[in-house]
């Protein structure tokens, strides 16, 4: 949210509105979420000597996923305009899509997002709260991992 925001009812309605609305606009599609997800999943068990199926931090892997949706000319020139900027709310609520369309699977691997214990909730760099439904109830989760199917 922006400062200097008018308190009024119907002000705050319409910020929420165009702000819920933007966020839904700039969803990613649920396969290619997953996609995304298991990709920078299995990078980051490459880099910390993990083997697949071990659960990481969301966070950790949130840090992991910006760097792959960052455009070749970012890599050829990591300069701040080409940047593409992915915050922690619209990952939530990608992860929210995700767990709607039930996309857990990517090849033979199925996607678990780990609920975080209560300590966990209390401290933004242990927990991420993903929405399950439009009327604002949530969990928080901790960990993710993929787990190769049988």
């Amino acid at each position: 949210m922006k400062s200097g925001l008018e308190l009024s009812p119907a002000a705050l309605a319409s910020t929420l509105r165009k702000w819920n609305e933007r966020l839904r606009q700039k969803s990613t599609e649920p396969a290619k979420m997953a996609a995304r997800l298991h990709a920078a999943y299995r990078r980051l068990c490459g880099l910390g000597g993990l083997e697949e199926g071990t659960r990481v931090f969301l966070l950790d892997l949130l840090s992991e996923l910006v760097l792959l949706m960052q455009p070749e000319s970012f890599r050829l020139n990591p300069a701040q305009e080409k940047f593409v900027e992915y915050p922690r709310v619209r990952f939530s609520y990608d992860l929210f899509r995700l767990k709607q369309a039930g996309a857990f699977t990517v090849g033979n691997a199925q996607m678990k997002l780990h609920v975080a214990n209560f300590d966990a909730t209390t401290e933004k760099a242990k927990a991420l709260w993903v929405p399950d439904s439009e009327e604002g109830d949530g969990t928080h989760y901790s960990y993710l991992s993929f787990v190769k199917g049988s």
